[in-house]
């Protein structure tokens, strides 16, 4: 069963219960209903700032926390979810569903036995809670309790007999505990109960599959393509039934319209390489081998195998660069000493070849000693290792070197709580976290008069300072404090006219440092640094207690050496000759933008972007420890601050921090900042994969 499918299973009562467990509120916050609006409508970001603020106000209720926990784990934000269901358990210990949630969240972070607390909890109240006793029976799965897990989904289906999911998931526990007639009897039972159940089909199929039953396989993967034809994982298990029905035109058909779909799909790319390397398509091969280390430089598995597409098309360098990869790794894989063997005598090393030989012999020496063992054992009627491998298929999380010949299968057997449907994610636009985006730390604050605005709900930020020069109605647009600006080309005619504007002011007033203040903003607008920087500097000239031009100055410095930062990241080699000029240079500029932060705090101790633009610098020069201290100053100050939180994450995941760094990024996320899901997103991919 996919993720997908399991979520809206797990989670079909929650949003449903938006009347009965709110509706006291409905009447009295009509933030709560805009809330929930937002929310039914996947837009997961924007329903978590509605119910902030109805937490703001009511911090007592427990249901803003259960809303927010739904959004939270829509966002792949877990610990987010889980933080916010103890706050609302906290209030009530008998809303229910914040049980099954929370349960939900443990289960996805491999806390089976957790989750089955939970769940367990929810049942004490609710013994006839069918969802409870479903999760129940796959937190037992997760353990391999599988007499227990059957126990668990028994009882849902007291309660609902006809229910696809306990009846599928009754097979899965029969499955597991090898008992696969009985599976197929129960997954069977499901398809004739809900013919167009997507899961009862996959899991028939993937079960034909494993007994070797291919055209009963191919049928159930016909039928589940038509109920799922965007799904890529089906279109790789469909192909891999036809390769074992020797329909190889159909299976690479498969596999090309897999990677249509999904260009990155690395179980696609890695049959598709290795049914090109069989059929003599080699430089394709390569290809698809090269594309997929491309997406996971550490697959090993397609590494050999580009090696030994190497071997076979006698690009010797290239196969010796991949092989000395894999025995520095793998120092015990025989395999790749023997394709080492034949590119060093190709090379015209005999003896260095002659080496290689004798070790891979001795390795097969024992492969075949070990075989024998096996034999042995099998007349005896034990089982061997030799029985796992009758198919010539390892499944994806299989990746075992000496199988680097063999096609990849999606099981729907494996990883219960953790499968995610493949869909058209133009229809998921609240799943942020699923997009695309840059992990960098946010940029310097500074003053603006053409400060990109949000769709968030969220106040601008404050400072004193900026209201007492908008009092004075020096300029036609108020000043905001901000580190978002608008496109150069969106404002440039606006910015020039106004750069006119303010210098005829100046020449009618020049003693007055707002108009060199303005002027400055203007210039840092349209990216004349140089000019901006003068102006500001004119500025604090006549009055150098002007803690709006500091704070711009330092920004204004900060952007031109990133910029020049970053055109030196693609600079030619005559420019890598000055690099250590370059590098005395910048930190100078650095203590530059130091001096003018160390003033401002000194005027103004509470200046939060003071801090964290201070931080930012200090993260420049490596000195994230330094930068870590700033960001805890800027929230006492400010706790609402989440720049500083989404900066103060990212720095504590870099420092090894990983749970803090998470934290920071969660409430990143919850104050706004979207893009802290995906980090969270990527950060658990990566732990997983390790």
């Amino acid at each position: 069963m996919t993720m997908n499918n399991l979520t809206k299973l797990l989670i079909s009562s929650l949003l449903c219960l938006f009347s009965s467990l709110a509706s006291a509120q409905v009447n009295t916050n009509r933030m709560m209903q805009v809330g929930r609006n937002a929310l039914y409508f996947e837009d997961y970001v924007l329903s978590i700032q509605y119910f902030n603020r109805v937490i703001n106000v009511k911090p007592y209720l427990p249901e803003p926390y259960y809303y927010r926990a739904i959004a939270k784990y829509y966002l792949d934000d877990l610990d987010g979810c889980i933080a916010d269901c103890d706050v609302a358990l906290g209030i009530n210990p008998f809303l229910i569903d914040a049980y099954n949630l929370r349960g939900i969240s443990k289960l996805r972070q491999d806390h089976a036995s957790d989750a089955r607390d939970d769940f367990s909890t929810g049942l004490k109240y609710e013994p006839d809670n069918v969802n409870l006793l479903l999760n129940c029976g796959i937190a037992e799965i997760n353990l391999k309790n599988y007499d227990d897990a059957i126990a668990a989904v028994d009882k849902a289906l007291k309660y609902d007999r006809n229910n696809t999911a306990a009846i599928l998931y009754r097979g899965i526990a029969i499955v597991e505990r090898g008992d696969t007639a009985l599976a197929m009897a129960e997954f069977e039972r499901a398809a004739k109960i809900n013919k167009y159940s997507p899961d009862a089909h996959a899991y028939i199929g993937m079960l034909a599959y494993q007994t070797r039953d291919f055209k009963r396989a191919l049928e159930e993967f016909n039928t589940l393509n038509s109920l799922r034809p965007m799904d890529p994982a089906v279109l790789v298990n469909r192909a891999i039934t036809r390769y074992n029905l020797d329909d190889w035109r159909g299976c690479l058909e498969d596999l090309n319209e897999a990677l249509r779909i999904d260009p990155k799909n690395k179980m696609a790319l890695m049959n598709r390489g290795m049914l090109r390397q069989t059929s003599g398509d080699l430089n394709n091969a390569a290809e698809d081998f090269s594309r997929l280390l491309a997406l996971d430089p550490s697959d090993d598995i397609a590494l050999m195998n580009r090696a030994s597409v190497y071997v076979q098309t006698s690009e010797y360098s290239n196969a010796m660069r991949d092989l000395n990869i894999i025995i520095a790794k793998h120092p015990d894989f025989g395999p790749a000493y023997a394709q080492r063997a034949l590119v060093k005598r190709a090379l015209g090393d005999s003896k260095g070849a002659e080496v290689d030989y004798m070790t891979a012999m001795n390795f097969e020496q024992e492969r075949v000693k070990k075989g024998l063992d096996n034999a042995a054992r099998a007349d005896r009627g034990e089982k061997t290792n030799s029985d796992d491998e009758k198919i010539k298929s390892r499944s994806k999380g299989d990746q075992d070197l000496k199988k680097y010949n063999q096609l990849v299968v999606v099981s729907d057997f494996e990883d219960h709580d953790e499968k995610l449907a493949h869909e058209d994610m133009d229809k998921i636009r609240g799943r942020v976290q699923d997009r695309d985006i840059a992990i960098d730390l946010e940029p310097v604050f500074s003053l603006s008069f053409f400060a990109a605005d949000t769709l968030l709900p969220n106040a601008r930020y404050f400072r004193q300072s900026v209201q007492d020069f908008n009092a004075l109605h020096v300029t036609p647009q108020q000043l905001v404090v901000s580190n978002r600006d608008f496109s150069t080309a969106s404002v440039s005619a606006a910015v020039f006219d106004q750069i006119a504007l303010a210098t005829r002011e100046i020449e009618s007033r020049p003693s007055d440092p707002n108009l060199y203040l303005w002027r400055g903003s203007l210039y840092q607008a349209v990216m004349n640094y140089n000019l901006a920087i003068a102006d500001y500097g004119a500025a604090l000239d006549r009055d150098p207690h002007n803690v709006n031009a500091l704070l711009c100055r330092a920004a204004t410095r900060y952007k031109m050496v990133e910029t020049i930062r970053e055109m030196e990241s693609v600079s030619t080699s005559e420019m890598s000759m000055h690099s250590g000029l370059q590098d005395e240079v910048r930190i100078m500029d650095y203590d530059l933008i130091r001096q003018d932060l160390d003033a401002l705090i000194k005027l103004e101790p509470d200046n939060e972007f003071a801090l964290y633009d201070l931080a930012l610098v200090d993260c420049a020069v490596k000195k994230f420890d330094d930068a870590h201290a700033l960001l805890d100053k800027a929230l006492v100050i400010n706790p609402l601050f989440a720049e500083a939180y989404y900066n103060r994450g990212i720095i504590r995941l870099h420092l090894g921090d990983s749970a803090a760094g998470s934290a920071d990024l969660s409430k990143a996320g919850e104050l706004g900042m979207f893009k802290a899901y995906n980090v969270l997103k990527r950060r658990r991919n990566s732990s997983k994969q390790e």
